[in-house]
């Protein structure tokens, strides 16, 4: 190869030329992630209000605590569409169009406390919709479409009274 002694600085600084960029290509990458692009984010809160969102952002960082996507768009809330962010103890979805939710939709965000849904054009639950945020405390339903509300779609939730709506009956 014809390397010496003499020549070893030259090709450390070679490698270094290479990898800082990829290094610092990464950095940027994960805090992109982090801050979706027409959001502002605060610490470990995410705001993405107002953008008339018709998906909610795939690149939200795993770390996020809360979220806020009011006054966009959102017609419906899909089997884990909040997978990855088991850190979340608040999410706001008010003001959107959501009409359909899976009954899957909050998969792995058990420690979610706190969820506003209202002023959607929500009708209907199904039964296993908020079972798996058991340590939900306050959720927020008023100014949907909803009909009737069963005891059977609260079971599990330890920490949390009558949902807020107004004048709708429990089954």
């Amino acid at each position: 190869l014809g390397l010496t002694h003499k020549s070893w600085p030259q090709i450390g600084s070679a490698v270094a030329l290479v990898i800082a960029p990829t290094v610092l290509l990464t950095m940027l990458s994960s805090a992109e992630r982090g801050c979706p692009k027409s959001c502002r984010c605060e610490g470990k809160m995410v705001y993405c209000e107002s953008q008339k969102l018709q998906e909610i952002p795939l690149t939200i960082s795993a770390g996020c605590l809360g979220l806020s996507l009011r006054y966009n768009s959102l017609q419906k809330l899909k089997h884990n569409q909040f997978k990855g962010l088991n850190q979340l103890t608040w999410l706001y979805l008010d003001h959107n169009h959501i009409s359909n939710i899976d009954e899957n939709a909050f998969n792995g965000i058990r420690r979610l406390k706190e969820l506003i849904l209202s002023s959607n054009r929500i009708a209907y639950f199904l039964n296993n919709t908020f079972r798996p945020v058991t340590n939900l405390r306050n959720l927020d339903l008023s100014y949907n479409q909803l009909q009737s509300l069963g005891s059977e779609q609260f079971r599990g939730l330890r920490n949390i009274g009558t949902p807020t709506s107004p004048i709708l009956p429990l089954s």
